[in-house]
């Protein structure tokens, strides 16, 4: 379990880390070292200053922003929300980079060293602890306070505030979510119909006994076919966290407790891996390690567990008109959980180290109003963004003015939107110290990856746990 982690922290010790500075607010930046949860700043810290939003709409600044390499959609969509801003600042210009998210950190961490990080940074839940470790995002309570009283929003009224706090910690916000991105099921119906399998049990709300029972109709359909060892059921997308905390929090399990000691040594932790293993001696999840024709992409797969919009499959000819989704099967009834996150924009430092009339900073978080703003959630549908909307006023697929479900009203986008209350981020890391993320990260990877095995030579599942724990006591220490 060692080996995976000495190249990262070879690749970490390369770069340093220099935290910007000269904000415009006056905001200790939370510890990095520290296992104490972030005090809430509501707005109502000695520490902050009143932030006056007022600017000249003929302001000119240039704004710089980073967003994802090699996602067209993320480009668009950012591009129709800055033309729609524009109609309000007519005289803000931006300039786009590009981070590659498999090395986000790498990448963050050398801008951060170079002094170039952008003014305004694409985010994700889990990247958000790592941006705080290097303490250079900005808490945005001040601004939301200022925009609600300048009448922007309310902010409990007008938005689905599970998701900000997804982009928050104890109170604190550091990102706002350009959608409510949620784990679903997306299932092939001509697969299954095409099988003589009943797509009567798939519906919101269906269970994990349910999904199962499908599968092992598949499984059988696909022996028969001849694809014994090629065709699986479902691509499950464990080793993800999304998908694998979810499992393991509906089993009544966790990686850590509040006081970010180890949790995964318990009973519940084992059932909810045992359940995995499972999945792979009954041929239903493809093993780790085993190479596989069969995927939800390429139409041998009738199932697969994503938080993707609709239209990323649909697309694809092989799947155009034969997919939906439903909600992530539920597991033990109320304890079900759902993978949920988001994806988002941060306010970094560098936005306040310019002196001018009008503080670039303040430019900068207006277009983070603007994109949770109803023009900016439209904008950014009208950009390709088919994910539902953080705004109660847009979120419900079937309002006619939401744009997000144009041309899927006739899916059940409402698997998106339902059971909030069950959905957790990752959670987990809340308990840890920023620093510990990424060799912890790999140790659970490696976790379900030894659960997951089909190896005769594998570990049983209490020596899964045992070597976990081991490997996350050298984490933490």
């Amino acid at each position: 379990m060692k080996a995976s982690k000495k190249f990262f922290l070879a690749l970490s010790m390369l770069v340093g880390v220099s935290a910007a500075s000269c904000t415009q607010l006056v905001i200790e930046p939370p510890d990095p070292n520290s296992s104490t949860p972030t005090t809430n700043t509501s707005g109502d810290s000695e520490q902050e200053q009143e932030i006056d939003l007022y600017l000249d709409p003929n302001v000119k600044v240039e704004l710089s922003l980073v967003i994802p390499s090699g996602n067209e959609n993320e480009k668009t969509m950012i591009e129709s929300a800055i033309q729609s801003f524009n109609l309000k600042f007519p005289n803000v210009t931006f300039k786009t980079n590009y981070v590659q998210v498999n090395n986000y950190e790498s990448q963050i961490r050398n801008m951060n060293v170079a002094g170039q990080l952008p003014d305004i940074l694409w985010t994700n839940s889990q990247e958000l602890y790592f941006l705080r470790s290097l303490n250079v995002i900005q808490p945005l309570n001040p601004y939301f306070k200022a925009s609600e009283k300048r009448g922007d929003f309310n902010f409990e009224k007008d938005f689905k505030t599970e998701f900000f706090d997804m982009a928050g910690d104890n109170g604190t916000y550091y990102a706002v979510p350009r959608s409510a991105d949620t784990v679903v099921c997306f299932y092939n119906k001509k697969l299954l119909s095409d099988a003589g399998i009943s797509m009567d049990t798939i519906k919101n709300g269906w269970t994990w006994d349910d999904f199962i029972a499908l599968c092992r109709e598949w499984r059988e359909y696909a022996d028969k076919q001849g694809h014994e060892k090629d065709w699986y059921c479902c691509d499950f997308n464990f080793g993800w966290t999304s998908v694998d905390y979810p499992v393991i929090r509906s089993f009544g399990g966790d990686y850590f407790n509040e006081d970010g000691s180890i949790a995964i040594n318990s009973e519940n932790v084992k059932n909810a891996l045992t359940m995995m293993r499972g999945l792979v001696d009954d041929r239903l999840c493809v093993a780790n390690g085993m190479s596989s024709g069969s995927s939800f992409q390429n139409g041998t797969a009738p199932f697969i567990f994503q938080s993707a919009a609709i239209s990323h499959y649909d697309n694809l000819a092989v799947l155009k008109g034969n997919i939906d989704i439903v909600t992530f099967p539920i597991i033990n009834g109320e304890q079900g959980r759902i993978g949920a996150g988001i994806a988002g924009y941060a306010l970094t430092n560098a936005a306040g180290d310019q002196e001018s009339e009008h503080d670039k900073n303040i430019v900068a978080y207006e277009f983070l109003n603007h994109l949770i703003s109803y023009e900016g959630q439209q904008s950014l549908a009208e950009g390709g963004l088919n994910l539902p909307s953080v705004r109660n006023d847009l979120a419900d697929p079937t309002n006619p003015d939401a744009k997000w479900a144009e041309g899927y009203t006739d899916r059940n986008l409402e698997a998106y939107i339902l059971y909030d209350e069950r959905k957790v981020a990752d959670e987990f890391y809340r308990y840890i110290r920023p620093n510990q993320m990424a060799n912890v990260t790999l140790t659970i990877n490696d976790m379900i990856g030894d659960t997951l095995s089909n190896s005769p030579a594998r570990y049983s599942i209490d020596e899964v746990i045992e070597r976990t724990v081991s490997s996350l006591e050298d984490d933490l220490a």
